[in-house]
């Protein structure tokens, strides 16, 4: 599922961001560029929004976690034979917490493009 998730236009574009993110800095610096460049405003813009992102990411993987633990701290040694199910839920909320992730990115860094045209 998440391999599958990793192949959409969405993903892609966003784990390239970092990437590029790291080239355009590197550009601006060897051009010597100044705090008003419009390049490194637009940068400025895309690491919030990753900032922002990364961390409710983040939160909400935790979240989804937590649930698997809390199975594992109930039932302890016969957890697959109680907790089996639970388990199972709690794991199969990965993948939706990664696709939220890169939506919220993506549709962030539409919106960045549309302001800064």
């Amino acid at each position: 599922m998440i391999d599958t998730l990793r192949q959409t236009e969405e993903a892609q574009t966003v784990e390239r961001l970092g990437n590029e993110l790291a080239d355009e800095l590197a550009s601006l610096v060897e051009r010597e560029g100044t705090p008003d460049d419009p390049s490194l405003q637009l940068m400025a813009a895309y690491w919030e929004l990753l900032e922002v992102e990364n961390k409710r990411f983040l939160l909400d993987l935790k979240l989804a976690l937590r649930e698997g633990v809390r199975v594992f701290e109930e039932y302890e040694q016969d957890t697959i034979d109680q907790g089996g199910e639970r388990l199972l839920e709690a794991a199969k909320k990965i993948p939706s917490v990664l696709e939220s992730y890169y939506g919220r990115v993506f549709a962030g860094l539409q919106a960045i493009e549309r302001q800064s045209s």
